[in-house]
């Protein structure tokens, strides 16, 4: 998988949001929202996180565009930018290499 900016977000209701960063460099920047592909939260057996494309048309969380793709709008400012290791688990999933825990600490702060 090529290298792609990961994002996490908590709603105003604690839920984690994850996915891949499709808005810009330059929008992100004057934009106070952002766009992501959802991506679903799983973990692995030794607690890191592993991500996999939603596949739910009826995703209570973003809109299906395309008839391929789970498209999320969130505020930037509930956003958090995942930088770090990630390897392919198959298609359309991955586990990056850094604890859920860490993660979801961060996004509280």
């Amino acid at each position: 998988m090529e290298s792609k900016n990961l994002d996490g977000s908590i709603t105003k209701e604690m839920i984690q949001i994850y996915g891949r960063l499709l808005t810009k460099k330059k929008q992100i920047s004057t934009s106070n929202n952002i766009k992501i592909e959802h991506f679903c939260m799983t973990k692995t057996l030794s607690g890191k996180l592993a991500l996999m494309k939603c596949q739910n048309q009826l995703c209570s969380y973003g809109t299906w565009e395309n008839d391929m793709h789970c498209i999320v709008e969130l505020e930037k400012l509930d956003c958090l930018v995942i930088r770090g290791k990630s390897k392919p688990m198959g298609e359309n999933k991955f586990r990056i290499y850094q604890s859920e825990q860490n993660i979801k600490d961060e996004l509280i702060q």
